[in-house]
């Protein structure tokens, strides 16, 4: 027994001696291989991170050469100038009215390369006409982005006008390269603005296409035209029914004006401008109704020429181997004329004769009353004697 004992005392001694001995030794033996596999993890981390610095380096190559491909160019007052104008142009390509932009210079750069611009603005245009604006915005080449799109509508009638406002941004960046305004367009951009046009919150469905719709009559013949004081103008119409019997429509005048009459078994419109009328437009008003009840309003206009009379000035008189001869002088066609007692003297309503020529004075007859017409006074001005 005392054997055993002694040989389980000597390995429980070298148990606890080992115990107490072993990291002495391992951090003799193990030391050095330990520390190489740390040095080799950490050379591993740098080399990843390496990697990663080079491939963030390489995206920020690539990221700057396609701003400077798409950032505006110049001085940033050009650049501005530039960017408005073709905002501008392109509301207004797009069928924009009341296109009002206007450029707002920023004074504070974001860095030492790059400075913003702004445009600011808006215009009216249906939801089609503002889906092509944003479409052709986001198709062009341009480092931009709207900032503020306010849309607004008094009518939820299809098509009804749109009242915009927006404001729009853009990039200045030192460097970048002269190119043109447009590039392909993503290929969802124009599906996805092409959407809104067709469901938008402004505008009801537009209805199905159905049969057409009984026509309305059509005036032809009733050309503008013109007549001199005095004189007579007529016009022979038609009415045509693009869809029934021309004959069963009903052609009725509203309101004829002085000196204007109307002839229904012919349909003819004649018109003698009264006193008064030199130099107006006077508008003989019609409407026709067919089977069905369709309505059309037309009218035909009549400019009252300026009176002849009132151009015409007596500027002289003299007398050629006795016989006293009047000069006039027509101030309208810079023409002159020259009369003698017994000429006949016609302007306008007047259709008169000349009966005598005194040295400051002319004496005419224009339907059996006698005139005087004196020097330096247009033909109108001449009174009865």
């Amino acid at each position: 027994m005392q054997q055993r004992e002694k040989i389980l005392a000597g390995a429980l001694g070298g148990v606890v001696a080992l115990y107490f001995v072993w990291p002495a030794v391992s951090a003799v033996v193990m030391g050095p291989i330990t520390e190489r596999e740390q040095e080799l993890a950490a050379a591993q981390r740098s080399e990843t991170k390496a990697a990663d610095e080079a491939d963030e380096t390489l995206a920020a190559v690539q990221a700057v050469g396609t701003y400077r491909e798409t950032a505006l160019s110049g001085p940033p007052v050009r650049a501005l100038r530039s960017y408005h104008e073709w905002l501008t142009d392109l509301a207004l390509a797009c069928g924009w009215s009341n296109v009002e932009l206007r450029p707002i210079p920023r004074s504070r750069p974001i860095n030492e390369a790059a400075t913003p611009v702004e445009v600011r603005g808006g215009g009216v245009a249906t939801a089609d006409q503002l889906a092509e604006f944003l479409t052709r915005y986001e198709e062009a080449a341009i480092l931009h982005g709207l900032t503020r799109l306010a849309i607004s509508s008094e009518s939820a009638e299809p098509d009804s006008p749109l009242t915009i406002e927006l404001a729009s941004e853009a990039v200045v960046l030192d460097g970048a390269d002269e190119h043109a305004w447009q590039s392909d367009p993503p290929p969802e951009t124009s599906e996805a603005w092409a959407a809104i046009a067709a469901s938008n919150p402004f505008t009801r469905p537009r209805p199905p296409e159905g049969p057409p719709e009984n026509a309305p009559p059509v005036f032809e013949g009733l050309a503008a035209t013109t007549v001199e004081p005095g004189g007579t103008v007529s016009t022979q119409f038609r009415v045509r029914d693009p869809d029934g019997d021309d004959d069963a429509v009903v052609v009725s005048v509203d309101r004829l004006p002085e000196g204007a009459s109307y002839d229904e078994a012919a349909r003819t419109l004649t018109f003698t401008p009264p006193d008064g009328d030199d130099g107006r437009t006077r508008d003989l008003r019609l409407m026709a109704v067919d089977q069905d009840g369709r309505r059309t309003r037309q009218s035909w206009s009549v400019r009252v020429e300026e009176n002849p009379a009132g151009k015409v000035e007596l500027v002289g008189s003299f007398v050629v181997d006795t016989e006293p001869v009047a000069w006039l002088v027509d101030r309208k066609s810079g023409t002159r004329l020259e009369v003698r007692a017994g000429d006949a003297l016609q302007f306008g309503r007047i259709d008169g004769r000349v009966e005598a020529i005194e040295r400051r004075s002319l004496e005419y007859t224009d339907a059996g009353q006698r005139y005087r017409w004196k020097l330096g006074q247009t033909l109108a001005d001449a009174v009865p004697m």
